[in-house]
């Protein structure tokens, strides 16, 4: 249970209403129309631009950037608690380490170059958009990797549709890399395709060993 310092203004935003929260930040009137229009919170904040935003009644261009502004405060807090854990075991960790990607509405590839001991050095965004063979190259990935004097990478995209079942162009992608990781002397640890609260791993259904 969450308990509320009483102050002046009587004010508990953890628990307000959704409409009551954003009406903190814009009118009530404001907030009904942008709940309306987007459904939810999360809708408004991370899925809306800006230019739409300005359209809505009682917004205006300063809220508009001003809503953007905390969409993109709560991203990077995300993004800082996900890179905390430098230390990754499993698949799930790796779920845990890039949440953020079930947020996106377009497919972002990305790679995670770690050391002898599974620590992690970087994470590198290589493309956003379709992941397909003729997108992602084997030098974009393995480049970093040389770099660092990485020993092991881990592939990392998301499904937009939510469902992390592979397609071919993935698995076909993921073997392209693998066979050059391997001539390489640089391990594809496993590639992990984000879904929504879900994932696939090659590693896991034994694509990837």
């Amino acid at each position: 249970m969450t308990l509320c310092r009483k102050s002046s203004s009587n004010l508990c935003y953890s628990q307000m209403p959704d409409d009551q929260l954003l009406a903190s930040i814009v009118s009530e009137t404001s907030a009904q129309h942008l709940l309306s229009r987007y459904g939810n919170l999360k809708e408004v904040l991370l899925y809306s631009h800006q230019l739409e935003l300005e359209r809505i009644p009682g917004i205006g261009k300063a809220k508009a950037i001003q809503l953007k502004a905390i969409a993109e405060l709560v991203a990077r807090i995300i993004q800082g608690e996900q890179k905390s854990k430098i230390f990754v075991r499993s698949p799930r960790d790796i779920m845990d380490l890039v949440s953020d990607m079930q947020l996106l509405r377009v497919e972002q590839f990305r790679v995670l170059y770690f050391n002898t001991k599974n620590r992690l050095m970087h994470l590198e965004t290589i493309t956003q958009g379709t992941v397909d063979a003729t997108v992602i190259t084997p030098r974009e990935i393995f480049s970093p990797a040389v770099r660092l004097l990485s020993s092991s990478v881990v592939l990392v995209h998301n499904h937009p549709s939510g469902d992390p079942t592979p397609s071919y162009e993935d698995r076909e992608v993921t073997q392209r890399i693998v066979d050059a990781g391997t001539a390489l002397g640089i391990q594809v640890l496993d590639h992990v395709i984000i879904g929504a609260g879900t994932y696939y791993s090659f590693k896991e259904q034994g694509v990837v060993i």
